[in-house]
């Protein structure tokens, strides 16, 4: 026992370790993605104005963009960029230089560096979350699961070196769930809004979560839970807007559905092939006509008919939808769904998909296979996206040629496919105990 135990702290030790020795590497303010300096400008605002001024325009930088994440993200990355400044105040006095003699703290380097920890430390928590949610079943299972988490390089790449936000709401969803199991209802609901507070990637999974809640919980007790964690979150939104409640409608309205509204921004999925553009080209407008309806309501049509099964095995399950086994097969299968089908999909969307599916894959070993394609269709599609270094042409000709996206999307397409065919025809399969 105890020597498990010091294997996953051992796991999560070097985890950590790779990803400081990769945002000490890739902060570098020359070579960053434009999301991390708008990062840096709304911490910047947020430090010397305060919150509410990254959401107008006076004084974000004339190269910025004004904020459109949740408040939730504007007040980590205040948070950080106010360590970042104590943190430069320290190292000027030991290093006893005047303030302002430090390239590397002068041009945002320090800050980037700062910026990224809160992400590199929600992508430790989900490694950790997933042991506990195995440890019960099977302890060896439970570490291998979280390490095909934790050292997968798309996790890594995505918060350590691009220095993304999506591992902070999916650490709280993943919570949310692993409070589910416990039966835990409120604190599980609270985690969910506080996902959302903070981005809105994991969205297209609340359906299968809330209907789930309608199946295991009293009703009465849900809505109190859900009127609670709304207060919460009007009450955390209160040093924005005194009117919180319109502010967030307000604000929901104009960034619900992303920034993008292009078929597919860059996501290699079911829409990439039937359009087949190249990589960093735009594609069509979600709003287009295509074949009768809009992309946008092909995405709706697609991701409602492949739901519906999976509220009939929710159903056929009752109870036992909440057994690890069965709740994250269910949520990897439609986490699959949404990013395959749906449209305004950006590369970056299909990261909830690796924790759950590595949970799934702890108790479901025959779809490591799943996993691993999904890894490397989606560095292929991340990297070919941005490249945090310059690499060599033909490298680059290589990761954008249409040939290659079009058929990593149809592998991916055909790997998601087989799982979600896979996992329902289980559950239909099965006779109710």
């Amino acid at each position: 026992m105890k020597k498990i135990k010091s294997k996953i702290f051992l796991i999560i030790a070097l985890a950590l370790i790779i990803r400081v020795i990769f945002i000490t590497f890739s902060s570098n303010s020359l070579g960053e993605h434009g999301d991390v300096f708008l990062h840096r400008d709304w911490g910047r605002v947020s430090f010397l104005y305060g919150p509410a001024d990254t959401y107008n325009r006076e004084h974000i930088a004339d190269v910025g963009a004004v904020n459109n994440l949740p408040p939730g993200a504007t007040y980590i990355i205040q948070a950080m960029y106010s360590v970042h400044m104590q943190a430069s105040k320290i190292v000027f006095k030991l290093m006893q230089r005047p303030p302002g003699t430090l390239l590397w703290i002068n041009d945002g380097t320090f800050a980037s560096m700062f910026l990224k920890i809160p992400a590199v430390v929600s992508d430790i928590l989900i490694g950790f979350i997933i042991y506990k949610i195995l440890d019960k079943s099977d302890k060896k299972k439970a570490l291998f699961a979280s390490s095909l988490f934790l050292f997968n390089p798309i996790t890594i790449y995505n918060s350590a070196v691009w220095g993304q936000f999506d591992a902070i709401p999916t650490m709280f969803f993943i919570l949310s769930l692993f409070l589910l199991i416990r039966r835990n209802y409120f604190l599980s609901i609270l985690s969910v809004f506080l996902s959302l507070y903070i981005k809105f990637s994991v969205l297209p999974l609340l359906p299968l979560y809330f209907i789930i809640l309608l199946f295991i919980t009293p009703r009465v007790k849900t809505i109190l839970y859900i009127f609670i964690s709304i207060s919460i979150i009007l009450a955390l939104t209160l040093p924005i807007s005194q009117e919180p409640h319109k502010w967030l409608m307000n604000f929901i309205l104009a960034n619900g559905a992303g920034k993008l509204d292009n078929v597919s921004s860059n996501a290699y999925n079911f829409w990439w092939i039937i359009l087949s553009p190249k990589v960093t080209d735009i594609t069509l407008k979600a709003g287009e006509t295509f074949i009768f309806f809009s992309y946008f309501t092909w995405g709706y049509i697609l991701y409602i008919v492949l739901f519906i099964p999976l509220l009939f095995i929710v159903k056929r399950l009752k109870k036992r939808v909440i057994e690890p086994e069965n709740l994250f097969g269910l949520f990897s299968v439609l986490a699959f769904v949404f990013y395959l089908f749906l449209a305004t999909m950006h590369e970056r969307y299909l990261y909830p998909l690796f924790p759950l599916l590595a949970v799934y894959v702890g108790f479901r070993r025959q779809f490591l296979w799943v996993f691993i394609v999904a890894t490397i269709v989606h560095s292929l599609n991340v990297i070919a996206a941005w490249q945090p270094i310059a690499f060599p042409e033909q490298i680059v000709l290589f990761l954008t040629n249409r040939y290659v996206s079009w058929l990593s999307s149809f592998v991916l397409l055909f790997a998601g496919l087989f799982m979600y065919g896979s996992v329902t025809n289980k559950w239909f399969s099965l006779k109710n105990r």
